[in-house]
């Protein structure tokens, strides 16, 4: 691991991405294809971004989505209460709860995009930036919980958008704040993939 480690780094910093002062790496291995909590964790938060955004376009739209936005929730505490551990059973929940998830996300997602659509303009622009983006991200979850393998051009952290990155006070995309090893790889090796996401 202390070897992948420093080919990974060094590779980081030969393309810019690091400096020598500090670089944190996160070393975690996990068995596929599970949906690991972190990308629980993006749906909800996705859940949740979609909720706002039915508020903002259409007050008879909130309700719904609110109610859609439960059953993320409850879903969201099951798997992170009741799935722990390596046992196949244990395993094999998580994984139907998890895909139960993103297809209820995906739901909400669709639901917006119609709303959406009575728009024109930059306003329609700026709800469909959003809308794409999740959807991209949510077809990669999807992927890699039935598949087991990370798509090329990972995204691994809805800072990636850059507008969401400026609301948390950041400036630009925040594309390092979380990565793997898969995605650093391939970010490193993929130029093409860095100048379209960076």
């Amino acid at each position: 691991m202390e070897a992948i480690n420093q080919i990974v780094v060094k590779a980081a910093e030969r393309a810019g991405f690091t400096g020598k002062g500090l670089c944190s790496s996160d070393t975690t291995a996990q068995e596929s294809p599970i949906a690991y909590p972190t990308e629980v964790g993006h749906m909800r938060n996705i859940a949740k971004k979609l909720v706002g955004m039915g508020k903002e376009i259409k007050k008879h739209l909130t309700k719904r989505l609110e109610d859609m936005a439960q059953e993320v929730e409850r879903t969201f505490t099951t798997i992170r209460l009741f799935t722990r551990g390596k046992g196949e059973e244990a395993v094999a929940k998580k994984k139907k709860l998890s895909e139960g998830l993103q297809r209820v996300v995906a739901r909400m997602r669709r639901f917006v995009q119609e709303g959406v659509r009575d728009f024109s303009g930059k306003g329609r622009e700026r709800y469909q930036e959003a809308l794409d983006f999740y959807g991209l991200m949510l077809s990669q979850i999807r992927q890699w919980m039935k598949t087991g393998f990370h798509p090329a051009g990972k995204i691994v952290s809805l800072w990636e958008r850059p507008s969401d990155y400026a609301e948390q006070g950041g400036e630009g995309g925040g594309i390092w704040a979380a990565m793997d090893y898969h995605t650093i790889g391939e970010r490193v090796c993929d130029r093409d993939a860095l100048s379209e996401t960076g």
